[in-house]
């Protein structure tokens, strides 16, 4: 993690019936720290001790208009340790790590310090989101900590985010998931479809209530699981 960048693709997103933007940004680690630590072998890195959050970075959203419809982060934390992720000041997950030797460990060597945070899009953190705009990162920990980044996969449509789900009374779980998702809340036996961010169609097929859908040769990342009557639910591989 030694530039922030970002890439930016354009799609006609099926899913979601309207024109839609999936961007990742990563953000190196660069604001400033509230305790010393070693230095990292992969810098720049934060230092971070237990207390109120500490800003980790900023990214600029390059749209002019739409509404956050999906996001999802993978925070490099070098520690053991407990952590609370916002954005704009809104919590929008926690995660653990499992790094040893704190910042003097490679981001290569340990993949346990990559910890992908499972968000779910309410009002708060779609409000929070500023489009065409400069966002803010922070992080609170339980611990003293160090990290290396964030990175941030962010997906601008013209949807709002009540209409990921209609039907309140459909439930995907675990949620994330590595093997398989199972379906509750079904009345009848229904076909579905499931898309990533891009709107490309990966698999289809029938399902009864309490059904399981098989995702583990699935690459990691989010996921929208449709039927065909409209509920439309968004899931996580991870």
């Amino acid at each position: 993690m030694k530039k922030i960048y970002f890439k930016t693709i354009l799609t006609f997103c099926i899913l979601l019936t309207s024109f839609s933007q999936a961007q990742t940004y990563i953000i190196d680690a660069s604001g400033s720290g509230n305790c010393s630590a070693n230095t990292g072998i992969d810098n720049p890195f934060l230092c971070i001790s237990a207390g109120a959050a500490i800003n980790v970075g900023t990214f600029t959203d390059t749209n002019t208009s739409g509404t956050l419809t999906a996001i999802d982060m993978d925070v490099y934390d070098a520690c053991n340790g407990d952590f609370e992720v916002f954005l704009n000041n809104v919590s929008v997950g926690t995660g653990t790590t499992t790094g040893t030797n704190c910042a003097c460990e490679s981001i290569a060597s340990n993949p346990n310090i990559t910890k992908n945070i499972s968000i779910t899009v309410t009002p708060a953190i779609a409000g929070a989101y500023v489009v065409g705009g400069v966002n803010t990162i922070s992080i609170s920990t339980s611990t003293q900590q160090c990290f290396y980044g964030v990175e941030i996969t962010a997906v601008i449509g013209t949807l709002g985010v009540e209409n990921f789900n209609s039907n309140n009374a459909i439930k995907i779980y675990p949620n994330p998931a590595s093997d398989f998702i199972t379906i509750s809340g079904l009345k009848n036996r229904e076909n579905f479809r499931v898309y990533d961010v891009l709107g490309t169609e990966i698999i289809k097929g029938k399902i009864i209530d309490n059904g399981e859908i098989a995702i583990k040769n699935f690459s990691n990342g989010i996921y929208f699981l449709k039927f065909d009557n409209g509920n439309t639910i968004k899931f996580i591989k991870e």
